[in-house]
C-alpha cells in the first residue's frame, strides 16, 4: 500500500511521529510518502533513535531552511517490507525524490514523491527541472507519482469549482503524459467528489483535492481499494492511500487473530472462559472413562471446537467495546457523504460548513483513539520502570516481515496446495466420519 500525507509542524517532534507510526502500523501501510516535513539531520536521529526498530526513514530537506520550509520523506514500515536496500534519488531537494526499491522481489518499482510550489508560476520550472534531473541521472519513468501537487487538473476537484493557472495544469498534465502516468482515481470514479485540503478563505471554507496518487497505466488494473481519510496527526491534509498487487505477488491475508488485550480484564468473559473451559474437560474426562465412544468424538475435534467458541465468544466481547467509536465513526461518515453529494454543496455555505465540521469531528475521534494508544504505552512504561523486558523489550524489538509459506505439499504425493485451519477441520471431521 501506498500513501501520501504532509504533517504539520504544530506539535512536538516526537510525538507527531508517534502518531505517524501509529497512523502505518494501524492502516497496514507499507510505504508512506510525507511532504513539508521540516526535517533536518538532528530532527531524524532523534526519530530514527526513537522508531529506528519500526520503520526506515528516507528524506530529503530543504537547503536553505530545512526547519521551516518544504521537505519530502519516505517511511518503510519494517514490519511489510524486507531489507532490499532501497535507493533513493533527489530530483529537487526538498521538494521531489524518487525511491527504488524491489516489490516483488525480482522486479523494480519507482515512486516519485512531490511537494510542488505553492505559486502557480513557479511550476513550469519545478516540473522542468525534475525532468531534466530524471534524464541526467538517467532514471527510467515512474511506475507513482504522488504528493501534494498544490493545483487541481479539473473543476470538480475544487469546492466553490475554480479553475487554476492554465500553464501551471498544462505543465503537468503534459509531463504525466510523458511519463504515461494518469490518475487513477479519477478513472475510476469520473463524477464522485472528493477533498483531501480544507482551508479557510475570506471566512469560508475551500476545498481540494491537492494529494493525489497517479499510476502508470501498466499498472491501472493492479491498483485497488483506494482510500481518502483523516489521520492522526494534525495536518489539513487528509491521508490518501491505495493497494498495490502485482501479478506475481502472494496473496497475503488478513494475518491469525489475537485475543483482544484489554479484554484479559472482563470478568464476565473471563468466568465465561473458565465455565466452557470445565465443560471441555468433563468431556474429555468421558472420553477417557470410555462414557463416550470415539465414533462420535474425538480429543481433537473437542479442542478444535473448544477453540473456535473461545474465540467467538472473545470476538463479540471486543467488538462490544469497539462498537461505540467504530459506529459513531461509521455515522459521521456516511451523514459527511450525504451532505457531499447535495446538489447545493459547492454553492451553499451552510452546507460546506456542515460537512466541514462532520470532518472536524471525525478527526478527532481518529485522533483522540491514538493519543489514547500513546498514553497507554506512556502509562505501562512508567509502571514498568527501567527493570529489564517487558515493554521495554516490545517497543525496542527490531520488526521483521513474516516469512511467506507460499504453499504446503501433501506428503507422499507430488500434488501441492494451501491448507486452511478450515480445510484442516473439514479433513479431520471426514476421517472420522469414516471409522
Amino acid at each position: 500500500m501506498c500513501g501520501s500525507s504532509a504533517p504539520t509542524n504544530n506539535m512536538n517532534t516526537i510525538d507527531k511521529w508517534t502518531m505517524i507510526n501509529h497512523t502505518i502500523r494501524k492502516n497496514k501501510i507499507a510505504i508512506l510518502a510525507l511532504q513539508e516535513t521540516h526535517l533536518d539531520d538532528n530532527l531524524v536521529e532523534s526519530i530514527k533513535r526513537c522508531f529506528g526498530k519500526n520503520f526506515d526513514l528516507l528524506y530529503s530537506s530543504d537547503p536553505d531552511n530545512p526547519r521551516t520550509k518544504a521537505g519530502v520523506a519516505f517511511v518503510l514500515n519494517k514490519a511489510l517490507i524486507p531489507n532490499r536496500e532501497p535507493n533513493l534519488h533527489v530530483l529537487v531537494p526538498g521538494r521531489a525524490i524518487m525511491l527504488k526499491i524491489k516489490w516483488p522481489e525480482d522486479k523494480d518499482i519507482k515512486i516519485i514523491n512531490i511537494y510542488a510550489p505553492v505559486q502557480d508560476h513557479k511550476q513550469p520550472a519545478f516540473w522542468a527541472k525534475i525532468e531534466t534531473e530524471r534524464r541526467m541521472k538517467n532514471l527510467s519513468r515512474p511506475d507513482f507519482l504522488l504528493g501534494d501537487f498544490n493545483i487541481t487538473e479539473e473543476l470538480i476537484d475544487r469546492s466553490p469549482p475554480s479553475a487554476d493557472n492554465r500553464v501551471a495544469t498544462d505543465t503537468l498534465r503534459d509531463i504525466r503524459l510523458s511519463w504515461e502516468v494518469q490518475d487513477q482515481w479519477r478513472h475510476d470514479h469520473p463524477n464522485e467528489t472528493l477533498y483531501t485540503c480544507r482551508s479557510m478563505r475570506d471566512r469560508k471554507i475551500s476545498l481540494s483535492r491537492l494529494d493525489r496518487i497517479y499510476i502508470a497505466r501498466k499498472h491501472t488494473q493492479l491498483v485497488f481499494e483506494w482510500r481518502a481519510e483523516p489521520s492522526a496527526v494534525l495536518t489539513d491534509h487528509w491521508l490518501v492511500s491505495c493497494k498495490f498487487a502485482p501479478k506475481d505477488a502472494p496473496l497475503i491475508g488478513s494475518g491469525r487473530w489475537t485475543w483482544y488485550l484489554p479484554s484479559l480484564d472482563e470478568k464476565p468473559l473471563i468466568d465465561k472462559v473458565i465455565t466452557q473451559g470445565k465443560k471441555l474437560q468433563k468431556k474429555l474426562e468421558d472420553l477417557e472413562s470410555g462414557a463416550t465412544t470415539r465414533d462420535e468424538t474425538n480429543p481433537q475435534i473437542l479442542w478444535m471446537n473448544f477453540k473456535e467458541s473461545l474465540q467467538k465468544t472473545a470476538k463479540e466481547t471486543a467488538n462490544k467495546a469497539r462498537l461505540k467509536i467504530t459506529s459513531r465513526l461509521k455515522r459521521l461518515e456516511k451523514d459527511r457523504k450525504e451532505l457531499m453529494n447535495d446538489p447545493n454543496f459547492d454553492w451553499e455555505e451552510d452546507v460546506r460548513t456542515r460537512e466541514n465540521h462532520l470532518a472536524h469531528e471525525i478527526k478527532h475521534l481518529q485522533s483522540s483513539e491514538a493519543r489514547k494508544n500513546r498514553e497507554n504505552t506512556r502509562a505501562a512504561i512508567a509502571h514498568h520502570g527501567e527493570k529489564i523486558g517487558g515493554i521495554w523489550s516490545a517497543i525496542n524489538k527490531e520488526k521483521k516481515p513474516r516469512d511467506l509459506i507460499r504453499r504446503l505439499k501433501t506428503p507422499g504425493t507430488t500434488h501441492q496446495y494451501e491448507r486452511s485451519s478450515v480445510r484442516m477441520a473439514e479433513l479431520a471431521r471426514e476421517y472420522h466420519n469414516n471409522l
